[in-house]
């Protein structure tokens, strides 16, 4: 084979991975953070300590979604992580969830948690496409959002699933 084939097809080879790890990682679509204050809720889940990396989360996870999908709980899932999800070596608290709604709040083997009226920096994100950013991307971004306005964080951190193609990404401000 002619080596100028060859080259050129290490280049495309080269690029091509170079182009699926930019997708992987999200950096094909700018968010726009904004500052936003919520109402006080009350969420019916289920609530996880240890580490994000553990199989005890996921099963967890799974156990709050099915419960969804079975109409065992209604309405669309809110994960609030008081810890950093992003980092593998610390241990979090996990609460997954619905919004409580009247009789919801005595779903048998859910507990209920409750989250005062807070700010934070928030951003909508569209999952929908192979572009969607990925989570520890959207955290930093919003990190950075804050250190630019000179806002203080807490390390509470809310993923709000708004629809099957939106997800609502927030870090609570001290």
């Amino acid at each position: 084979m002619n080596k100028t084939v060859v080259t050129s097809a290490i280049i495309a080879f080269v690029l091509l991975i170079g182009g699926m790890a930019y997708v992987k990682y999200g950096n094909f679509n700018e968010i726009q953070p904004t500052i936003v204050e919520e109402e006080a809720f009350k969420l019916v889940g289920k609530e996880y300590k240890g580490k994000v990396t553990d199989e005890e989360l996921t099963e967890m996870l799974d156990e709050v979604y099915m419960a969804i999908n079975s109409h065992k709980l209604e309405g669309k899932l809110v994960i609030c992580y008081d810890g950093n999800p992003d980092q593998d070596k610390s241990d979090v608290k996990v609460f997954a969830g619905v919004l409580a709604k009247g009789s919801q709040l005595e779903a048998e083997g859910f507990e209920v948690k409750e989250l005062p009226a807070y700010k934070a920096v928030s951003v909508n994100v569209d999952v929908s496409s192979m572009f969607a950013p990925n989570p520890a991307n959207i955290n930093k971004k919003l990190k950075e959002f804050a250190e630019k306005q000179q806002i203080s964080l807490k390390d509470i951190y809310l993923e709000k699933y708004i629809s099957d193609k939106e997800i609502r990404n927030e870090i609570i401000v001290k």
